[in-house]
């Protein structure tokens, strides 16, 4: 904890003390001192890479004997190789092969001490990596390779998770944003609060169990953005959509046979152009003007607004059978011309 704070502090404190305004914070991130709103203070309160990389650093020569890291030349090169892992931006990968990028085996003393014949753990390393065939030099090659792979895996990747939550911005996609556990506690605690407030709550302990082989609860992660934290729910494909597609079913069966209570509701962007099109044609025949302009805009948590009560009570007279069948129907069209079959799906 003293080597994170050391290399990875956020210092907060009135800046009252300072003569400014008693609400707002100072946080100190990557050597720069900003005055602002206590929630953009923290949104903006992350660690820097070279701060991750160095936390990291300080605690593998504390934990890890000097020899087992090679000579200076050698974790000069291991220390490159971290930040190179810890500055990835999404969807960006790191191969086994990058971990050991410019470590040579000549350059750790202890592998030429190891007997390999004489190694209690030889015939199971040489099943795994290898390490029974070839010279001794491959054989130290692999040896090296595995220690190296084993560092980043269980001490590097681990002591990431350990102490940051690691996340991307809305406004930076692609970015890798390292924000100190303490720091992200206080930003999600703020957002709960405000969900607890509207129509969410939290699951916990007998409710949580009982409600989870239902598949109608999700876990929310929060998404920052430039001045707050936007809360996203993953609903998963495999299982959940299996469950609510059945709904989906029924409700669509429902629309095809009472159009008129859905009014302009549509289900999928066929139904959204089909009911564009017939309006610009519709608009086009009365206006002279040869150009149409669409506004297009977003409502601001427009389905966190909704009122639970009052959707329930509408679907009431939509669903009005206490039951429905679902049947499933496969069709098989043979063609000549390509000589294959074509199978299509269908639900009624």
């Amino acid at each position: 904890k003293k080597l994170f704070l050391k290399h990875c502090s956020v210092k907060s404190k009135q800046v009252a003390k300072d003569g400014l305004p008693s609400g707002n914070i100072q946080y100190s991130t990557g050597g720069k001192s900003a005055y602002c709103g206590e929630s953009f203070a923290q949104l903006e309160a992350y660690s820097t890479h070279q701060q991750v990389v160095s936390f990291v650093w300080a605690v593998l020569t504390r934990i890890i004997p000097q020899p087992l890291l090679g000579n200076p030349s050698s974790k000069r090169s291991l220390r490159v190789n971290i930040w190179k892992f810890i500055r990835l931006r999404r969807f960006e990968t790191f191969q086994v092969t990058d971990c050991i990028r410019e470590l040579k085996a000549p350059e750790y003393s202890w592998l030429s001490k190891i007997g390999f014949t004489s190694c209690f753990c030889s015939v199971l390393l040489g099943e795994e990596t290898g390490l029974s065939n070839g010279t001794e030099e491959q054989k130290q090659n692999n040896l090296l390779h595995c220690w190296i792979s084993w560092l980043f895996s269980d001490i590097v990747i681990p002591l990431i998770s350990t102490y940051f939550y690691v996340t991307e911005r809305e406004t930076k996609r692609y970015d890798v944003f390292y924000y100190p556990k303490s720091v992200w506690r206080n930003l999600t605690s703020n957002t709960i609060a405000s969900l607890n407030a509207q129509s969410f709550k939290i699951l916990r302990g007998t409710s949580r169990r009982a409600i989870k082989h239902l598949y109608r609860s999700s876990r929310v992660r929060f998404l920052p953005k430039a001045k707050d934290i936007r809360p996203l729910v993953n609903f998963k494909a495999q299982s959940k959509d299996g469950i609510l597609n059945k709904c989906h079913l029924v409700i669509k069966k429902i629309r095809d046979d009472n159009p008129e209570m859905f009014g302009s509701s549509v289900f999928d962007y066929d139904g959204v152009y089909k009911n564009l099109s017939s309006f610009m044609s519709s608009v086009r025949r009365q206006l002279k003007e040869s150009k149409i302009y669409i506004v297009v805009a977003d409502v601001s948590k427009a389905f966190d607004c909704v009122n639970h009560d009052v959707l329930l009570k509408i679907m009431d007279d939509v669903l009005k059978g206490d039951e429905y069948a679902l049947r499933k129907c496969t069709k098989v069209i043979y063609s000549r011309s390509k000589n294959v079959a074509y199978r299509f799906d269908s639900n009624v």
